[in-house]
């Protein structure tokens, strides 16, 4: 492909996944009584179609670099893109199927994002001398104010609290971290890492507060509200 131009893909790119995003968080995540929108197989207005629908745009563009045609590594996106689909008009595809014999009632992934998130944020906090029932509060107040909820209750959710916060922190602090979650102690070493590497590094608790509020508005983490 002589005449591709790597500005006006990425641009281009660029457009497609910021309006396919915009379209993803306006829908719902529920799955139920949803009017059918204009596509071929005809697919519900949710969550999970448009999901489908922005892998799309990413295959398509990746599929037309130089050298990518018929390159084995578009392969899972499309599966997934046709199992959405299939999911869409109630089947069950195997590649979306639960595993068996991991158990139930484990987190899920859009609330363990909150969590890191929130425990990211407290040991930031502390880490700068900030008390650890105080920080656990602004980043409560952070959360909630971003739009993230606490478990649902009768009524409905409420904005996560305190008392959610500092559940994670104490029950993560108390079994050790290594022994409580390796992924998430190493997640937090990294970002701590970074921070510190920082050239405003101490920071004050207003530059952190204002790390933590931007965190938090972050489309990836607010597609979990």
């Amino acid at each position: 492909m002589s005449d591709w131009d790597p500005d006006a893909w990425l641009a281009e790119l660029k457009g497609k996944l910021e309006r396919a995003g915009t379209d993803y968080l306006a829908r719902p995540a529920a799955n139920d009584d949803l009017e059918e929108i204009d596509t071929w197989p005809p697919l519900r207005s949710n969550r999970a179609t448009f999901a489908a629908l922005a892998i799309g745009q990413v295959m398509i563009a990746l599929g037309r670099l130089p050298g990518m045609t018929n390159n084995v590594g578009l392969t899972p996106l499309h599966d997934v893109i046709a199992a959405i689909f299939d999911l869409q008009q109630g089947g069950q595809p195997e590649l979306l199927k639960p595993v068996r014999g991991v158990g139930k009632g484990r987190e899920h992934t859009g609330r363990r994002f909150v969590r890191q998130h929130a425990l990211l944020g407290v040991t930031l906090l502390t880490t700068l001398q900030m008390g650890q029932e105080d920080a656990c509060k602004l980043v409560a107040t952070i959360l909630g104010d971003a739009g993230h909820s606490g478990r649902k209750q009768a009524g409905g959710a409420r904005a996560i609290s305190y008392g959610t916060v500092s559940g994670w922190w104490n029950a993560t602090r108390q079994s050790g971290w290594a022994k409580a979650d390796l992924k998430m102690a190493a997640f937090l070493d990294r970002q701590m890492a970074m921070f510190r590497a920082g050239s405003d590094w101490p920071l004050t608790i207003d530059q952190a507060s204002k790390i933590l509020k931007a965190a938090a508005a972050e489309p990836v983490l607010m597609a979990k509200v």
